[in-house]
């Protein structure tokens, strides 16, 4: 089973995790969680490793995706920041979710980053470096 750091505002609807220079914020909406990822000027994500998205065994019930799930994008870099949605199942219960990307600046690290997304309350919505 993984283990999961609780992140910053999670009392919200949202997760929000730095690490390498890279920055991963999640939200929980209605329809399931928006993911962020942004990153300081000195560092790129790839898009040719892509971000690829993991729960363990027990807590895949509450996704409507299929987990594991890699997203990519054409180029060496994602344009930043970048946006996926994860459609989920209602529920009460908050979701560990592991994000792993490969961070570059003069060199490439593959960056693993552990959090758990609080349930969602229509009264806590948070905004994110993606929010229009």
């Amino acid at each position: 089973m993984l283990s999961y750091c609780p992140a910053l505002a999670a009392e919200r609807n949202g997760a929000r995790l730095q690490i390498g220079g890279v920055t991963l914020e999640a939200s929980a909406q209605s329809e399931g969680v928006v993911f962020c990822v942004s990153a300081t000027q000195n560092v790129k994500v790839s898009a040719m490793y892509g971000l690829t998205f993991f729960t363990d065994l027990p807590h895949r019930a509450q996704w409507l995706e299929t987990l594991p799930k890699n997203v990519t994008a054409e180029g060496w870099d994602f344009v930043l920041p970048v946006r996926v949605v994860l459609k989920a199942r209602p529920s009460d219960a908050p979701r560990p979710i592991e994000v792993r990307l490969g961070a570059c600046s003069d060199h490439c690290e593959i960056e693993t980053f552990k959090l758990v997304v609080p349930a969602f309350n229509a009264r806590n919505s948070i905004a994110t470096a993606c929010s229009p």
